[in-house]
């Protein structure tokens, strides 16, 4: 079945571009979205035919099944086809991995769509509740660890974030995009045909992969079929139109007969050709594949185009425009444990611009500043943009982003090139390799097509000390989660008690470390990735799918939440109690139980206490030397396929939701409030001194060895006016990256429009912030979210 959904040109608001016209358009398709059963129908039907098939075949056959037959449908002035789901801007189901997850949502009866029933969602549910990931997963690792898990986890005391498996979503990296378009799907099947011819069936192992390739094999002829079928729609559609969208849908039905079956062979080929590998991989997986440094792979397409004659720079931006509004269609079905741990729908398309090229020289080009350009006219959350700064990068280049981050946008990010590939050197990536790095996911610098998705574990450090504060018991639920190591009363010197709270700390990164293994290893085998796999380099040789060993770069990562909230603790204690002598360990312990209440002069002697954000080198010594002891010891964790953990700090959106786990803390934090964001970020309203003081604070701590941080920052509007504040701003920039600094990006907002959009979220509907490594509309964040926005503080430039 095809949908077209049909808008006359004539009806076009004046003076708008076709992508502003687009959004618009989506923006009122989103009000009316539903839930669409289209692609869990089919998973599930497809499930039910292969049964006892090993799971790259069944994965396999389970995106052919949705590429071949998902409902289609092309909006009216739209240039790129493909669609994330089966109506315009509805939500699609992915229950093959977490049934309950969804099906609990309080949201269900009010999202499904029309001519859906809720006896399809138990037929689904009843085939999919034994046999989906997590179930899958649980039976694996049995009744005790599960226990522990759901105990530590978002059932429980939050030591750890979210429910298990810990990650639904993959991505976080992204796959070899130049490799698509300089061989097309039909190059890539040789190169899995040619493969299956080499290897031989002599054991479990050689019989594993020769299954494998054959489902390769099978998504890949199904993503042609895929383009096929937007073909013959699109055909449809222009022999039943006129004039000018007459031509323009003849052309993209033929574009979509090339592609991605063949190379590309100009631009428009080659942004159609990404799209579509983009699309077909979330309708896998729910993945989130970053599509990496497109002003590269993508720039000798331009250039020739616009050489010879083909193609004008309008045409080309109005194409960048169309597909930032595809990427802004993507919805998430997420149940409400998890919406409130990603608050909203945290999306993580993240395209890279400047950066080097692998001799060193600057790489910004052209189609850089179109990039910059496309999301000025068209602003969409997503994707998000990132630029990677340099010693030689145009200046101009980087004042071009700054003035689209004093648009409100919250993007592009800033990431520093030294300290990046710094990092990716110690993993033994060679230097010319290096410098094509892209940013994956929020700040995690990968190479494109080699690393495998990061699949993450968080950790919720303020938790770890509130514990080592109760001799390891959960004040929460009183039960004993952590090791025993003492009451906060009977530590003698500060060091004892840092000593607790690291046992603490410890014992929780490997009991996670532990099951996370189990996660990786059971994830591969049950559920691989297929199509992600055909473009990330060594899987096809190796037989093995990117989210297992097939990469040539496989990541692994723990990830903290709160670390600046323990470390301001942490500095108040010592210089409160240890030091000062002007609050007794009783009087601490009895202040925090009491969540301060009759206790405010204790907690103004704990609130003045030095803070990290302030340029204060006993608060900031304190949260460098902490995040020096947990990237050694992550580093010590033994993750499968013979890797070690890598300490990778940052918060999405889920210092919320920890928040709401963890009681009162010693640095004046009442109960339930939101932790510090990002990673280097500090904790709201304490960075009193200005932007230079949080730098300078940021820049204390040691941060090439991390893999990625995060630092937010928010400026208020009056104080980015001119250019001379714009290169202000870069003066800070490039100042923090001298510093080691990886990464910074700002919201450019008062707090007084994001209470009134609270207020009154109907005038705010396409209110754009800033969250962590992802722009969202603000309406879509869970309120706790939204006021820690809020609850930034507000820096000027003075």
């Amino acid at each position: 079945m095809a949908i077209a959904v049909k808008r006359e040109l004539e009806s076009a608001a004046p003076g708008l571009t076709r992508g502003q016209r687009l959004w618009q358009r989506m923006l009122e398709h989103r009000e009316r979205a539903k839930l669409s059963l289209a692609r869990a129908k089919l998973v599930t039907a497809s499930y039910r035919e292969t049964e006892g098939h090993l799971p790259s075949i069944r994965r396999a056959k389970a995106l052919e099944k949705i590429l071949t037959q998902i409902p289609l449908y092309l909006e009216e002035e739209d240039l790129l086809a493909g669609a994330f789901s089966a109506r315009p801007m509805y939500f699609e189901w992915y229950p093959e991995f977490a049934v309950d997850q969804e099906f609990d949502s309080a949201l269900l009866q009010k999202l499904l769509a029309e001519g859906e029933t809720e006896e399809d969602v138990k037929d689904i549910t009843a085939y999919f509740k034994d046999r989906c990931l997590q179930k899958a997963f649980l039976a694996r690792i049995g009744e005790e660890k599960k226990r522990f898990m759901l105990e530590a986890g978002a059932d429980g005391a939050w030591v750890f974030g979210g429910k298990l498996p810990l990650n639904i979503d993959i991505g976080y990296h992204a796959v070899n995009y130049e490799k698509l378009l300089q061989k097309g799907f039909l190059g890539v099947l040789d190169e899995v045909q040619a493969e299956l011819r080499a290897t031989s069936v002599k054991d479990d192992l050689s019989y594993q992969k020769v299954q494998f390739l054959r489902g390769l094999s099978i998504v890949l002829q199904a993503g042609i079929q895929y383009a096929n079928r937007w073909s013959a729609l699109v055909k449809d559609l222009a022999g039943r139109t006129n004039g000018r969208r007459r031509a323009e849908l003849e052309e993209i039905a033929a574009i979509c007969e090339r592609v991605p079956a063949h190379p590309a062979g100009n631009f428009r080929e080659a942004v159609q050709a990404t799209v579509f590998l983009h699309i077909m991989m979330h309708l896998e997986s729910r993945s989130q594949e970053s599509p990496g440094r497109m002003d590269q792979y993508l720039y000798p397409y331009y250039r020739k185009d616009m050489e010879e004659g083909p193609l004008t720079r309008e045409e080309a931006l109005e194409i960048l425009e169309c597909l930032r509004v595809k990427w802004s269609t993507l919805r998430l079905f997420n149940g409400a444990v998890y919406n409130e741990i990603i608050s909203g729908e945290a999306q993580y398309h993240n395209i890279t611009l400047g950066g080097q090229t692998r001799d060193g020289r600057d790489a910004t080009n052209e189609l850089s500043h179109l990039f910059l350009e496309a999301a000025f006219r068209t602003r969409t959350p997503h994707p998000t943009l990132s630029i990677r700064t340099h010693k030689n990068i145009s200046e101009d280049f980087i004042l071009k982003g700054l003035e689209l981050v004093r648009a409100g946008l919250g993007y592009p990010a800033f990431f520093n090139d030294d300290s990046s590939i710094s990092w990716l050197l110690d993993q033994g990536v060679p230097l010319e390799a290096a410098r094509e790095h892209c940013i994956g996911g929020c700040v995690h610098h990968q190479m494109a097509g080699q690393s495998s998705p990061l699949e993450p574990f968080f950790i919720s450090i303020p938790k770890c000390l509130e514990l080592a504060f109760h001799n390891g018991v959960d004040p929460l639920s009183g039960k004993q989660l952590g090791p025993r190591t003492g009451e906060l009363a009977d530590f003698r010197t500060f060091e004892d008690l840092l000593e607790g709270f690291h046992e603490q700390v410890l014992y929780f990164s490997e009991a996670g470390g532990r099951i996370t293994n189990e996660q990786r290893v059971g994830r591969a085998e049950i559920a691989p990735v297929m199509l992600s796999s055909a473009f990330v380099d060594d899987c096809i040789q190796r037989g093995r799918s990117c989210l297992g060993d097939g990469a040539r770069y496989p990541l692994l990562a723990q990830i903290s939440v709160g670390m600046i909230d323990a470390a301001d603790s942490l500095a108040a204690v010592k210089k409160c109690v240890f030091e000062d002598g002007t609050v007794s360990l009783n009087e601490l312990a009895e202040s925090l139980a009491a969540n301060f209440a009759g206790k405010d002069e204790v907690r103004k002697i704990l609130v003045k206490a030095p803070k990290y954000g302030n340029d204060d080198d006993s608060a900031d010594r304190m949260a460098a030397d902490l995040y020096d002891w947990w990237r050694k010891m992550v580093g010590e964790i033994k993750a499968p396929y013979g890797l070690k953990y890598l300490a990778a700090p940052y918060s999405i959106s889920i210092h919320g939701a920890a928040g709401k786990r963890v009681g009162a803390l010693p640095n004046g934090r009442l109960a339930e409030a939101a932790l510090a964001d990002g990673s280097v970020s500090p904790c709201a309203g304490v960075d009193t001194h200005g932007p230079t003081a949080v730098l300078n604070s940021a820049g204390k701590i040691d941060q090439p060895p991390l893999f990625g941080t995060l630092l937010n920052m928010k400026f208020h509007p009056s104080s980015l006016k001119t250019r001379e504040d714009l290169k202000k701003l870069l003066a800070l920039i490039k100042t923090y990256f001298e510093y080691g600094g990886k990464h910074v990006q700002f919201n450019v907002i008062d707090g007084q429009t994001l209470r009134d959009a609270q207020a009154h979220p109907q005038r705010y509907g396409n209110l754009i912030v800033r969250v962590a490594g992802y722009s969202a509309l603000f309406n879509e964040l869970h309120r706790s979210i939204q006021d820690e926005i809020i609850s930034r503080t507000e820096l000027t430039m003075a």
